[in-house]
């Protein structure tokens, strides 16, 4: 098991069993050794419930339309199964897939990025349709209640939507919250939602009253919107750094994890649960901070001076370089001023004590 997505797809023949007890006609159209494989084979459980998930929303709607929650629940699942899908069913076009160590989350998490980059990262969202970001454990702490374990980029019809995979610090219980690009609103997993947990007791599911993910945030010290809009960012950067240098090294630029498909013969013999615990169901590229360009970043300080108006902070963009600079590549760009050099200089104002003391930036 290499990634949050494989630890997500074990146990789905656990899951699937767990469902037939509610719903006893659930596999009744299958025969009996799709069933059998089914109940016993997590990798093929995980996509038969992906594959039967695409119905599933209007099923719900139409058996259980007059509870509110079941409305909730519909729309959340299908968002997410939206997300999930490219990676395990087979798609007209090829998703993208990165380990993200913990060197390099810290490197572009919580920095600028220029429209350059924003708009080649939106181009690779629709080349590849979905992308998916694994983050190491605990490289990415709001506070110390909430970590982020996964993050996925598809291509919506309203633009790009984002899903978000929390989880709080050594728990397994994660909490996922989608949204699309530029909008407020978002759409959680409802476990706090009292529509939500009227239908789930009607129909005999049980769920742990979780608080709300705003909630947890907020008790975090961090505003959850606020965070979902850096997150956007992140996943930017992260993807021009990761498609750029894959570009200037011809491909040859990351390692991939260790990875066995579903039905290989590794993963159905007697060692299949020491194999599925090294090997990756997907393909992953591992991506490092080495081919991360920071030494500018390191030894520029507060970056140099011009005494001019207008200060620049640090930011990535897309580097021309190459033949005729025809190629791209991200760079760190320090803090630093521009505008006309005759015009009013920087003249930030400090509070010392009680009194105000006025420093020019020469």
């Amino acid at each position: 098991m290499q990634t949050w997505l494989d630890w997500y797809v074990s146990g789905s023949s656990a899951s699937l069993r767990r469902m037939c007890e509610h719903f006893p006609k659930a596999l009744d159209t299958l025969d009996a050794e799709t069933r059998r494989r089914a109940l016993s084979d997590d990798n093929f459980a995980f996509r038969l419930m992906l594959q039967g998930s695409r119905q599933a929303p209007a099923h719900a709607l139409s058996a259980f339309g007059a509870f509110p929650g079941a409305q909730k629940v519909a729309l959340e699942t299908a968002v997410w199964q939206e997300s999930l899908a490219p990676f395990c069913l087979e798609t007209d076009r090829v998703p993208l897939a990165m380990a993200l160590d913990r060197e390099v989350v810290n490197e572009l998490v919580g920095t600028r990025l220029s429209l350059e980059v924003r708009q080649y990262a939106r181009e690779a969202v629709s080349r590849h349709g979905a992308i998916y970001l694994d983050i190491a454990d605990r490289a990415l702490l709001f506070g110390n209640t909430l970590q982020l374990c996964a993050l996925f980029v598809t291509e919506a019809k309203g633009g790009v939507r984002f899903c978000a995979v929390f989880a709080e610090p050594g728990r397994k219980d994660v909490r996922r919250v989608a949204w699309l690009e530029g909008d407020d609103r978002l759409l959680t997993d409802q476990y706090h939602d009292r529509d939500v947990r009227k239908f789930q007791t009607h129909i005999g599911v049980f769920a742990p009253p979780l608080r709300s993910l705003v909630e947890i945030a907020r008790d975090a010290g961090v505003d959850l919107h606020e965070v979902l809009k850096g997150l956007e960012s992140f996943a930017y950067l992260a993807t021009t750094y990761t498609l750029t240098e894959m570009e200037v090294a011809e491909g040859q630029a990351w390692e991939m994890l260790p990875h066995l498909p579903a039905g290989h013969e590794r993963r159905l013999g007697r060692k299949a649960a020491a194999n599925a615990k090294k090997f990756s169901l997907f393909r992953v590229w591992r991506v490092t901070a080495r081919r991360l360009d920071r030494g500018q970043r390191k030894n520029s300080g507060e970056g140099w001076r011009l005494g001019h108006r207008v200060r620049v902070s640090g930011h990535y963009r897309l580097q021309p370089y190459g033949p005729k600079r025809s190629q791209r590549r991200l760079r760190w760009i320090a803090q630093h001023e521009r505008g006309p050099r005759d015009g009013t200089p920087i003249t930030p104002i400090v509070r010392v004590g009680s009194f105000h003391r006025q420093e020019v930036a020469l």
